[in-house]
C-alpha cells in the first residue's frame, strides 16, 4: 500500500472566492448583520450566501450569535412591500419567526477587510449579552447609511477607536462612545444609546456623567453627541434632567423608531430650544 492511502484522504482548505470581498466588505463596514441583509447590501442570492456564510464561520473568519430580543432585519423594517407602511413586517403563514443569526468579523476576518475598509469592525471575542446592544448601533449605521450615503464617514464603535480622556476636577477621566461618525467631511457626531433607564450613583445618572464628559470635549470643539432612546417618554425625562445644567445645543436627543422611520427628519431634540422646535441631523 502506498504512502498516500496510508495517510487517508487529504484534508481540504477553504477555497477562496472574490465574492467574498463583499461579505468582508460590508460586515467590516456594518457588522452584526443577518445573511438576508448581507444579500441585499450585495445583490447576491440568499441562499448561496448562507451557505458561504456558514463556511467563512467553520473557518473562523466570521462568527455569528443570536440576541435575546433583536430578531428583525433592517430592510424589511423599513417598509413592507405589501401595505407600503414603515416598520411594518408581512407575516402570512401564521409562523413564528426564528431569531436570525447576526454575522461579525473575528480578527481573522478583519485581516481579510483591511485592504477593503478603513478601520473594520472586527471582534477578538464577543459575549452573548453585547449581541442586543451592538444590533441596535448596526440599525442605527444601517438606517444612517441608507439615508445621508457618504454624508457620514469613518464609522468606529470598537473601544480603542472611539476612547475619549477628559479633564474633570483635576483628573483624566477615561470613556467610551457607543460609536462615533464624521459628517460632511469635518463635524464629529459621538452616538450613545440607552436601552433602559439610566442607574443612578451619589446622586448623578450615568447619562447625566456621560452630558458632563461630553461637556469638556465640547468647550473646545464643534461637533454633536446624539442621545437615543429606546423610547420617546425617555428622551424628554433626559432632556428636562440636563437643561438647566446644560442649555446646549449640542446634545441631540431621539428615540429609536424615529431614527429607523424618518433619519432625515427633524427628530432630534436639544436642552437649548426642545420647547420650542426640533431638528435634523443636517439642518
Amino acid at each position: 500500500m502506498n504512502q498516500e492511502a496510508k495517510a487517508g484522504p487529504r484534508k481540504r482548505g477553504l477555497y477562496r472566492r472574490s465574492s467574498d470581498e463583499d461579505i468582508y466588505f460590508y460586515l467590516g463596514k456594518f457588522s452584526f448583520l443577518t445573511a438576508e441583509e448581507l444579500a441585499k447590501l450585495s445583490d447576491r442570492n440568499v441562499v448561496s450566501l448562507r451557505k458561504r456564510l456558514r463556511q467563512l464561520c467553520l473557518a473562523k473568519y466570521l462568527g455569528r450569535l443570536q440576541g435575546g430580543e433583536q430578531r428583525d432585519e433592517f430592510f424589511e423594517e423599513i417598509k413592507c412591500s405589501h401595505c407600503g407602511k414603515l416598520n411594518k413586517i408581512l407575516h402570512t403563514d401564521g409562523k413564528i419567526r426564528p431569531k436570525p443569526f447576526f454575522h461579525y468579523l473575528t480578527e481573522k476576518g478583519g485581516l481579510k477587510a483591511e485592504p477593503l475598509i478603513e478601520h473594520p469592525i472586527a471582534w477578538k471575542t464577543k459575549q452573548p449579552s453585547r449581541v442586543d446592544h451592538d444590533r441596535v448601533l448596526t440599525t442605527i449605521h444601517l438606517a444612517f447609511d441608507h439615508a445621508f450615503g457618504n454624508a457620514l464617514t469613518d464609522w468606529r464603535q470598537q473601544k480603542d477607536d472611539v476612547k475619549e480622556t477628559v479633564q474633570i476636577d483635576g483628573e483624566s477621566v477615561s470613556f467610551y462612545p457607543d460609536a462615533y461618525v464624521t459628517l460632511n467631511a469635518r463635524e464629529p457626531v459621538w452616538i450613545e444609546y440607552a436601552n433602559s433607564e439610566p442607574s443612578s450613583s451619589n446622586g448623578e445618572n450615568d447619562i447625566v456623567l456621560k452630558v458632563r464628559r461630553y461637556n469638556e470635549i465640547m468647550k473646545h470643539q464643534d461637533g454633536k453627541v446624539l442621545f437615543i432612546f429606546r423610547e420617546r417618554s425617555m428622551v424628554e425625562n433626559f432632556l428636562n434632567k440636563i437643561a438647566d445644567k446644560y442649555p446646549y445645543f449640542w446634545p441631540h436627543a431621539t428615540d429609536l423608531e424615529s431614527i429607523k422611520h424618518n433619519p432625515k427628519g427633524k427628530i432630534f431634540w436639544t436642552p437649548k430650544d426642545f420647547d420650542e422646535r426640533p431638528h435634523g441631523l443636517i439642518d
